[in-house]
């Protein structure tokens, strides 16, 4: 059973696949938005389940939530020209969240210490990305807080996948309650 989880953020997104609890790839958005949603829908293409992060109702941070619609219309219409739309499933962040001990309503450090506890260990993107930081001043900040949230969300992605294989394993169904489909 091969699993795709995907967590879209405001600046950078993650995916993580899975198959039978053994990470097959990881890959983000930093390089180019475009390359990262074909890799998405080409894993979808051979995956049970495209897990993704549903958006949270009353964001705070309204503003940053437009890319991320935008990523999910996106990533929808791909996989509807490919006719894979009935393999999404939207995962509410309280859905996933909850079932990893210590991740509901914490910081990212707790989606971190839970990853780590299942064995996983996001790209340290900042070494992967080195070259492409800029030497000084604002711009070198900005770019490497976009690098770190980044691999908060690899771990957010792979706790999606987690908990996908858990439900079905212990379910028969990624379907359950709050979880919703598009097609």
């Amino acid at each position: 059973m091969t699993v795709v989880a995907v967590d879209f953020a405001a600046s950078l997104s993650a995916c993580v696949v899975l198959r039978d609890g053994e990470v097959v790839d990881q890959f983000d958005s930093v390089q180019s938005v475009h390359e990262f949603l074909d890799r998405v829908v080409g894993y979808a293409s051979v995956s049970s389940v495209l897990a993704v992060e549903d958006l949270p109702h009353n964001l705070k941070f309204a503003g940053l939530v437009k890319q991320t619609c935008r990523l999910q219309g996106e990533l929808m219409y791909r996989l509807r020209q490919s006719g894979l739309l009935d393999r999404l499933l939207f995962v509410p962040p309280a859905c996933w969240q909850r079932y990893h001990p210590g991740v509901w309503r914490q910081d990212k450090a707790g989606a971190h210490r839970r990853a780590v506890e299942l064995g996983y260990q996001a790209p340290d993107l900042l070494d992967l990305h080195a070259s492409d930081i800029p030497a000084h001043g604002a711009e070198r900040s900005k770019y490497r807080e976009r690098l770190k949230k980044a691999m908060t969300d690899y771990d957010d992605a792979f706790l999606i996948a987690w908990w996908a294989e858990d439900v079905f394993r212990e379910q028969g169904t990624y379907d359950v309650p709050s979880t919703q489909r598009v097609a």
